[in-house]
């Protein structure tokens, strides 16, 4: 790490910016490095995104007529779970697999006599039963978002996915585009937090200034590009996100309003870490809530949204342990260390003027009714996978 943060002072240093005086809690912020960081981030999150997409489509993306399902006939799509499929491509019936293709809407190639063979039916059965499948999911996501976040209502099922057809060598085809998008998204977010997270602890452990600057200035880029391609999202009703841009808005317009408010509040108190840091302690507690929200719980976050849509759920006892662990970190550090945060955070800001008090409550009140909510949401859902996890065992 020290290596590597020598390296960037060099190229930092290359390209015209202080180094010096970013080498100091109290240096006046860097106009010209908060836009680096908001390009970076544009760059970089696309990077980390499409190249898992690249990826995933190459190595996760087999399923053959013995693994994939039919619908049964009268199977229509309900809040909640999705369901499972039990005829495979394979051992149905010609009957069976003409009526699904009609469903469909799809005709096989035919012979001189009009018959169209048994392979061609499943070939093109398994493809469009994929299909079909990834469709079901992308609009139970959709609509779960749509209903939870954007009209409120609390009481709508939460999507239960069926089960993965051929688990991680298969389970990227099952995925429809808004299911992908949110997939690699979160996961590029997760990088991007991990990578505030390590700063932040290397700060901690060497009281390198560069390393605690870089981690303010860094998640401050990623809050900008968020807030701004969220904002055109909303605006113009159309998703460019990088969290789960797939064009249509639906399903997404609650979730941004949201997450507006949340990077809203932390890029504030960023600007304020920035303009009012005078001091080493200011930078420990500065660092020290940056742990809090992005290095651990909000990085077991992306995870754990990841795992809802992929062959984790499968696994009753990875489930269970990754949602334990989110949920441990929650109350740790959103509820128990956050009352000594908030204390000692105000002590330290009145000091500042009034001002940057009224910013700080704002926002850290924010902050609280999110942290709330969000253990609440672990709490539930941790049961859930216990459940699970138990019903294993017995069986």
């Amino acid at each position: 790490m020290e290596a590597l943060l020598s390296l960037v002072r060099r190229k930092m240093a290359g390209v015209g910016f202080d180094v010096e005086t970013l080498q100091k809690i109290d240096g006046p912020p860097d106009i010209a490095l908060i836009l680096t960081c908001f390009v970076l981030w544009a760059f970089g999150l696309s990077i980390v995104k499409y190249s898992l997409q690249i990826f995933c489509h190459l190595c996760c993306s087999s399923i053959d007529a013995s693994q994939a399902r039919l619908p049964p006939p009268a199977w229509r799509q309900t809040p909640g779970a999705l369901g499972e499929w039990g005829t495979t491509v394979k051992n149905a019936s010609l009957n069976e697999l003409e009526t699904f293709l009609n469903f469909r809407k799809l005709t096989p190639k035919t012979d001189s006599q009009g018959t169209a063979s048994r392979s061609e039916l499943e070939q093109l059965a398994t493809v469009e039963a994929v299909k079909y499948k990834s469709e079901c999911l992308d609009l139970a996501v959709r609509t779960y978002n749509h209903e939870t976040y954007t009209r409120g209502n609390k009481k709508w099922p939460y999507f239960v996915p069926q089960h993965s057809w051929n688990g991680w060598r298969g389970f990227w085809l099952e995925l429809g585009g808004y299911a992908k998008n949110t997939v690699t998204g979160n996961i590029a977010y997760a990088f991007q937090h991990a990578t505030s997270g390590v700063l932040c602890v290397y700060f901690l452990v060497t009281y390198d200034v560069l390393a605690y600057k870089l981690a303010v200035y860094l998640d401050l880029g990623f809050n900008m590009v968020d807030l701004l391609l969220m904002a055109l999202s909303l605006a113009f009703d159309k998703d460019i996100t990088f969290y789960s841009g797939c064009g249509h808005i639906f399903g997404a317009s609650g979730v941004f309003k949201l997450l507006l408010l949340h990077h809203l509040g932390a890029a504030a108190l960023e600007l304020c870490i920035l303009f009012l840091g005078s001091d080493l302690q200011d930078g420990v507690l500065a660092c020290q809530m940056m742990l809090a929200l992005v290095g651990t719980t909000g990085l077991m976050h992306f995870l754990c949204i990841c795992s809802y849509m992929t062959p984790i759920r499968e696994k009753p006892k990875i489930n269970f342990v990754l949602h334990a662990l989110t949920l441990a970190l929650f109350v740790w550090y959103r509820a128990i260390y956050w009352v000594y945060l908030l204390w000692v955070c105000m002590s330290r800001v009145l000091q500042k003027g009034w001002l940057a008090g009224i910013v700080f409550v704002l926002s850290f009140g924010l902050f609280t009714l999110f942290n709330v909510d969000l253990i609440r949401h672990y709490l539930k859902v941790t049961r859930k996978t216990y459940a699970n996890l138990s019903c294993e065992k017995q069986n």
